[in-house]
């Protein structure tokens, strides 16, 4: 998945991802708790954006279909 860093998500994401282990495929190597879908798309693709939309389950419905 393509990433970039943006100066929109809270700086508690940014920082929080730079402390957490992750490996060279992008496996996160700790369990990591978000307060809302937003960080958690926010934390993953290093973008701000709506978790609600952006966050996929396995049948690829968003959680809001």
């Amino acid at each position: 998945m393509e990433t970039k860093d943006s100066t929109s998500i809270p700086s508690k994401v940014n920082e929080g991802h730079q402390k957490t282990k992750i490996d060279t495929s992008d496996i996160l190597q700790e369990d990591v708790l978000f307060h809302s879908p937003a960080y958690t798309v926010a934390f993953i693709i290093r973008v701000h954006a709506n978790g609600l939309m952006k966050w996929k389950i396995a049948d690829k419905k968003t959680k809001r279909t």
